[in-house]
């Protein structure tokens, strides 16, 4: 498969669902924000290596290919980690996943708890890039996302029901 390079280190296959790849190739960025592939990519440079989806092998299967995998097998990979579809069942109805504005970044060299301490240590400099939200609670991979917030302050979510800000 030709992968279409976004930054130096993310390719669209990374960031969007296979269904939305096979449909529309390299159209399917018009769905993702920029703001999250230029995060992803600050992320990157600083903590290493992150995968967010990896359904395509790294270029090594096609969208079709993926899609013709047995479920169990297509189950193994992240495939909603950026982008989803809106008949996603994943995560929240109104997931900021959903409108290219959030991804779920695991990484490869770095501890979670480490990177979460950054971003909330830099954030002015995270906000210039248009992040406002990270989930606390995850253990595997960091949630942000850069949904319209009337403070300037990071926007940290505990769990569904509770929100806090850090000054």
């Amino acid at each position: 498969m030709e992968r279409i390079r976004l930054t130096n280190d993310f390719f669209l296959d990374e960031l969007v669902p296979p269904e939305l790849y096979l449909q529309f190739g390299a159209n399917a960025r018009w769905f993702i924000r920029k703001e999250v592939v230029y995060l992803l990519q600050r992320l990157r440079a600083r903590h290493g290596a992150i995968i967010v989806n990896d359904w395509s092998n790294y270029g090594e299967r096609s969208a079709e290919e993926f899609l013709s995998l047995p479920k169990k097998e297509q189950e193994a990979c992240f495939t909603e980690s950026g982008l989803r579809l809106f008949n996603s069942e994943t995560g929240a109805h109104f997931s900021l996943h959903k409108f290219g504005a959030a991804a779920d970044a695991k990484f490869l060299h770095a501890r979670v708890e480490d990177v979460r301490h950054e971003i909330k240590l830099h954030y002015p400099d995270y906000r210039k890039t248009g992040m406002t939200t990270i989930e606390d609670n995850t253990r595997t991979w960091i949630h942000f996302d850069i949904r319209n917030t009337a403070n300037k302050q990071l926007l940290i979510l505990q769990n569904k029901n509770h929100e806090s800000y850090i000054r």
